[in-house]
């Protein structure tokens, strides 16, 4: 990561490399939403030392993969906290409903990612 606008991105440290999942959401608007990343491990030792950007879903697995678990952690805190200020923005009722348009991959499509 750095600064908004940047043409060029340069590696910090090209020693380091690490196995992550990055999940990009996106409005009709245009919107881009918080990141979901997922790095490869088993506790939170796993993250880089890095300050992400509070809003940011920074999680982990053991194969750095989404699945279930992952997919609906990035519904509740990165969609539905969205869904939610938008609501409240354009002031509509908590109740409206709202539209996920999402790809078909099993591990994360599953009956309790569909229906909680």
């Amino acid at each position: 990561m750095d600064k908004k606008n940047e043409k060029l991105v340069p590696i910090a440290n090209s020693a380091e490399y690490r196995q992550v999942t990055g999940t990009f959401s996106i409005t009709l608007s245009g919107d881009f939403l918080p990141l979901q990343i997922i790095y490869q491990g088993k506790t939170v030792r796993c993250y880089p030392k890095f300050n992400f950007p509070e809003e940011f879903n920074i999680t982990h697995t053991l194969n750095q993969w989404s699945n279930e678990e992952k997919s609906i952690e990035l519904i509740m805190k990165v969609l539905v906290p969205y869904v939610k200020s938008k609501k409240e923005e354009l002031g509509l009722r908590p109740t409206n409903n709202w539209l996920l348009i999402a790809d078909v991959f099993k591990a994360q499509w599953t009956e309790k990612v569909k229906f909680g």
